[in-house]
């Protein structure tokens, strides 16, 4: 089978590097690393064109983009064309160092993104069009088991699994101030997400643990959301998508037959957000407030039940030091949401963080940050804490532009709110772009 031998390489690879990284890091280190402005982003910015030369020299190995190169110039070729590919290869290592449920053995898991954009304007003439498809297989031991977290530690943690996790149609039109996805949509991708927050690895530091049912890895799901650029620095957004996550269907492994069939439940969702540029001595930054309704029927922590749960969110980035393609930046981040504590067993979060990029360009050191996430649980749930809170720290050092490695350590206060002792996490996670 393919999958498990890609998990094999994967993991394979991974252990590699954590086993030489004493090594290399001082070797590279005496070289020089190429310069990064950014951590690898799994999200694909629509609209955003990259750049085909007509051809690409063969580069030396720590120099090239991507490990394989330019495949004989398939990548220049192919993109020219209107297709574009990357495979990514995210790989960790956990251990709980004290605390938690257990302490005794390294955990492992693995997460393959192979992605395809297809420009539709180049293809077949469709102007402001673009195909994305994503397919992912997961693979590892899971960490929540090691640890009893309510808020994951680690946003590549899942039961195994080989899926197509996305699937959109894009269209802009630009006349209207309008575009539109169609498909299987990761949520997050457009709603309740932050910029400076997305380089860490706890997962509520990438969206609130309080949007139940929220439609995004490991569980996108089918639908469609609209955009309107009202102005230069507003934009209103909004959404319908399968909510059989909450009926304890996969959808990220699914099609769209729970979208239109049984349990006939939808999350729907809306956000506001406004961005302001570097302009007049102002720093870039962004504020949204979103609002959002799951309409299952939910069993309320005192015996009965209620048709739909619902929420609020908002979500802040704001650079402090550095233009927007500076090689060295300091940004902040803030996430604050509610949820019906009736039904919910998340009912408030707060999370805030800052993050530092091009902190030691000398030393491969890319990006660092600091990152406090808290969760408050319902009184109505039987918890035995009131809430749980987790502080994070990680570094991400380039040890070639294919190559990163992210050192991790997260101490997790009441982890899960039922008497686990307070852990100490550590990771090491290497993401590898073939």
């Amino acid at each position: 089978m393919l999958f498990p031998q890609v998990r094999r390489v994967a993991a394979a690879l991974s252990r590699s590097v954590i086993g030489v990284c004493g090594i290399a890091l001082p070797a590279l280190a005496f070289q020089g690393f190429p310069a990064q402005s950014g951590e690898v982003d799994r999200k694909h910015d629509p609209g955003h064109e990259p750049s085909h030369p007509a051809s690409t020299p063969a580069l030396p190995l720590l120099e090239r983009e991507h490990l394989l190169g330019d495949l004989a110039g398939a990548r220049t070729d192919w993109g020219s064309a209107g297709v574009d590919f990357e495979v990514l290869i995210s790989s960790e290592a956990s251990r709980v160092l004290a605390g938690g449920l257990d302490t005794s053995r390294t955990l492992w898991r693995s997460l393959v993104d192979a992605q395809c954009v297809l420009d539709a304007q180049r293809l077949w003439g469709i102007e402001g069009g673009e195909l994305l498809v994503l397919a992912q297989y997961q693979d590892g031991d899971d960490g929540v088991r090691a640890v009893g977290d309510a808020q994951g530690y680690s946003n590549i943690d899942a039961d195994t699994r080989a899926q197509i996790s996305k699937l959109w149609w894009y269209q802009e039109f630009v006349d209207a101030g309008l575009w539109a996805k169609l498909g299987k949509i990761d949520v997050n991708s457009d709603f309740a997400y932050t910029e400076h927050g997305a380089p860490f690895l706890n997962s509520s530091l990438g969206y609130s643990p309080t949007l139940v049912g929220f439609p995004t890895y490991p569980d996108p799901s089918f639908g469609g959301q609209l955009v309107w650029e009202m102005l230069s620095d507003w934009r209103l957004s909004a959404g319908v998508f399968d909510g059989a996550g909450e009926s304890g269907y996969s959808t990220g492994s699914r099609g769209s037959s729970t979208l239109f069939g049984a349990p006939d439940d939808v999350f729907a969702i809306a956000e506001l957000a406004c961005a302001w540029r570097a302009e007049g001595g102002a720093r870039p930054g962004r504020i949204g407030v979103g609002a959002w309704h799951h309409s299952a029927r939910f069993q309320r922590f005192d015996g009965g039940d209620e048709q739909g749960t619902q929420g609020l969110y908002v979500v802040a980035d704001q650079t402090l030091l550095g233009a927007p393609d500076a090689d060295r930046q300091l940004g902040c981040f803030a996430q604050f949401a509610t949820a019906d504590e009736d039904t919910s067993e998340l009912s408030r979060h707060l999370g805030f963080g800052v993050t530092w990029r091009g902190c030691a360009l000398g030393l491969g050191l890319d990006l660092c940050g600091v990152a406090l996430t808290s969760v408050e649980f319902s009184d109505a749930a039987g918890f035995r804490a009131e809430r749980e809170t987790v502080l994070e720290l990680f570094a991400s050092f380039v040890l070639a532009p294919w190559l990163r490695l992210k050192p991790d350590l997260q101490f997790i206060d009441d982890p899960g709110g039922m008497g686990a002792e307070d852990a100490w996490v550590a990771t090491l996670r290497t993401t590898w772009s073939l």
